[in-house]
């Protein structure tokens, strides 16, 4: 339903932590730089690969305003250039239920179990369970089969930021 933390700019993750009810300012600002510190695992030579399928509904929801969509788009467009993050759309003409159920993350490397990550609207859980792993990474293959190829995936990305403008 959102851009992932790790990918949404500085005024996405503002007006996403806004909507939180009786949320304060301080708190806002509080998650919004915990939400940016976080991110420079991006910039670490040895920082994660991240392939990350969003429903295009992410892209058309709008979060903020219009300037802060536009400015959402655009670093999802300039993220596809990065070595390690895979951007692509699932359409919403695909007819696919699988990722309805909640977002999710799969987690793996050298020094720790294969995890994963689930969320649902009443709960979120760590997982290493290897049979819930290995059930998420099948949701996980089946909705990237369906995901656009990265180009077409950045070409709508960008198309739908000169319609934010």
């Amino acid at each position: 339903m959102i851009v992932p933390g790790l990918l949404q700019t500085e005024d996405y993750a503002r007006a996403i932590f806004s909507g939180k009810p009786g949320i304060t300012a301080d708190m806002v600002e509080a998650n919004v730089a915990a939400r940016m510190e976080r991110q420079h695992v991006l910039d670490r030579e040895d920082g994660p690969m991240i392939w990350a399928v969003l429903d295009e509904g992410v892209l058309t929801r709008p979060i903020g305003s219009r300037a802060v969509m536009a400015g959402q788009m655009a670093r999802l467009a300039t993220l596809t250039g990065h070595p390690r993050v895979t951007v692509q759309i699932l359409l919403q003409d695909s007819w696919l239920t699988t990722g309805l159920q909640g977002a999710f993350v799969l987690a793996n490397g050298q020094s720790i179990p294969d995890m994963a990550y689930i969320e649902s609207v009443t709960m979120s859980q760590i997982t290493a369970d290897p049979g819930r792993v290995m059930e998420t990474r099948s949701r996980y293959d089946m909705i990237h089969g369906d995901a656009q190829p990265r180009r077409a995936s950045l070409n709508l990305i960008r198309e739908t930021e000169r319609q934010w403008k």
